[in-house]
């Protein structure tokens, strides 16, 4: 929780970007959860009489199944097989479930004030969302995945987040000279934002003005949308990651 505050707060300073960022993210938790509770939902539709054992009865039953109709009747071994499963899958299915609804009760309220918040923090921006906006947006939303277990894929969907950290390290950790503001340099004449520079070699080392030196000279609207752009991409790479590793992690 305490990464995901300082991550968006150190992946900022142009018009939009942190609301932007943060509503990508909440948007990509809110279909997660919305999908896992249609999916994980057809756990009420399961037998009652099944559904209300625990898994001792339920194996109790099967045994008085196997003693009427014999402890090698394919019925027997069925009802006992069918029993355990159902019995594990109800389980892990309310489980899942209840954690859902509670992460979407808490990122649905916040996408909604933060797509409010954008709309204001958008170029040219009427308002500044500074550090009391970062932090809680980080925390709110490292809650949501924390709370509604799925930890792994809120690290996917945080990856421009870690890669900016990663590559602002050495002026975090000041191994390269980090100066108070490391925001890219506006031309005046030309309305187009230029990489900055730390010292006269070195060059501020974040995900700004690294997009800067990549794709040349653009205005704040541009590089927002494009940075925003990359946040879109590794949320629906989340995925897509957790689509494939579904069923064989954890």
């Amino acid at each position: 929780v305490i990464f995901c505050g300082n991550s968006i707060n150190i992946h900022a300073g142009i018009n939009g970007l942190e609301a932007g960022q943060s509503a990508v993210i909440a948007a990509a938790i809110v279909l997660l959860n919305v999908t896992t509770i249609v999916a994980t939902g057809t756990y009420e539709e399961a037998d009652p009489s099944i559904r209300s054992l625990s898994m001792p009865e339920a194996i109790q039953r099967a045994n008085m199944l196997m003693k009427t109709l014999g402890s090698k009747s394919s019925v027997a071994l069925k009802a006992v097989k069918q029993a355990e499963r159902l019995i594990a899958q109800n389980d892990a299915g309310m489980q899942m479930h209840e954690a859902h609804i509670f992460s979407l009760c808490l990122s649905a309220p916040f996408l909604a004030v933060t797509l409010a918040l954008m709309a204001h923090n958008w170029y040219p921006s009427k308002v500044f969302v500074g550090d009391t906006f970062t932090y809680f947006a980080g925390m709110s939303l490292g809650v949501a995945g924390i709370l509604g277990h799925f930890s792994e894929t809120l690290v996917l969907f945080f990856l421009p987040q870690i890669v900016n950290f990663l590559y602002s390290s050495p002026q975090l950790f000041k191994i390269v000279h980090c100066p108070r503001h490391r925001l890219p340099k506006l031309d005046t004449e030309t309305g187009l934002l230029h990489p900055s520079k730390a010292t006269e070699t070195h060059y501020n080392m974040n995900l700004v003005n690294l997009f800067l030196r990549i794709l040349g000279p653009q205005t704040e609207r541009t590089l927002c949308m494009a940075l925003l752009t990359l946040q879109a991409v590794c949320c629906m790479a989340g995925f897509g990651v957790r689509i494939v590793l579904s069923g064989r992690w954890k």
